[in-house]
């Protein structure tokens, strides 16, 4: 949250990291539920900006930022493991983490 309000150790670091996380084109994860182009997401495309960066491993999906809009802004912070000599499910981690960037969306509409 200090990220998003432009309060982590300064307005300067602050506005750093945050240009950093904004060139992140993966949105297979949490940002999938924004339906935001990932190559030019803006405000302009749905009043929402998106600041994340992913990961990944066998096993593991990682997903990290900040969802805003002019009004409100959400940090949030994504992470699904499971065995991975298991089943693989990667598209049931995938889903539950849509699924979360659903609530986020919702929670940033109703604002």
């Amino acid at each position: 949250d200090l990220l998003s309000r432009r309060k982590l150790v300064s307005h300067t670091v602050s506005d750093q990291v945050n240009d950093w996380l904004a060139t992140g084109v993966d949105f297979s994860m949490v940002a999938s539920a924004f339906g935001l182009d990932p190559l030019a997401h803006s405000p302009a495309g749905r009043n929402t900006f998106i600041c994340n960066k992913t990961g990944a491993h066998p096993g593991i999906r990682a997903d990290v930022g900040t969802i805003g809009t002019s009004a409100t802004w959400l940090s949030y912070a994504v992470i699904a493991n499971w065995d991975a000599s298991g089943p693989d499910l990667r598209d049931a981690a995938l889903s539950g983490m849509r699924t979360i960037g659903t609530t986020l969306r919702t929670a940033l509409e109703g604002q």
